[in-house]
C-alpha cells in the first residue's frame, strides 16, 4: 500500500507506463495542466492510496467516508480501478486505486455493481 500526496509520485507506483499515463488523465482531466491539478492537489490535501490484491484499507477516516460515498470508480486497464470521493466543501478528494481482485469487500461490492448493474 502506497500514500501519494502529489502527482509528481505517480512514478513511484509499480505499473506499466501505459497504466500510469492512463491514471494521470484520470488524475488531471478536469484540470488545464498538471501544474493547475498538483496546485489543487496541494491547496486541498487530496491524496491518492495504492493497495494491491491483498492490502485491507487503511486506517483513515477520509478513506472510509471515500468508500461510503464514492462520486465515481473508474476502470484504469484490465486489473485496475480508480475511485474517488469528494471528502470535503474546498473538493479534497481521496483517490484510492485497487485491483479487481482486491480483499476488500466493499471494494468487492463496488465492482459486481459496475459489472451486473
Amino acid at each position: 500500500m502506497k500514500k501519494l500526496n502529489q502527482l509528481t509520485q505517480l512514478s513511484q507506483l509499480p505499473f506499466s507506463l501505459v497504466t500510469l499515463a492512463e491514471l494521470r488523465k484520470h488524475l488531471t482531466l478536469q484540470f488545464d495542466s498538471i501544474a493547475i491539478a498538483e496546485d489543487f492537489w496541494i491547496s486541498t490535501n487530496t491524496v491518492l492510496w495504492q493497495l494491491d490484491s491483498n492490502d485491507s484499507l487503511p486506517d483513515d477516516p477520509l478513506v472510509e467516508f471515500a468508500l461510503q460515498y464514492p462520486e465515481c470508480v473508474m476502470h484504469i486497464d484490465d486489473k485496475w480501478y480508480l475511485l474517488l470521493g469528494i471528502v470535503s466543501d474546498s473538493g479534497q478528494g481521496v483517490y484510492v486505486v485497487f485491483p479487481n481482485d482486491t480483499c476488500v469487500p466493499h471494494l468487492q461490492s463496488l465492482l459486481a455493481e459496475m459489472t451486473h448493474g
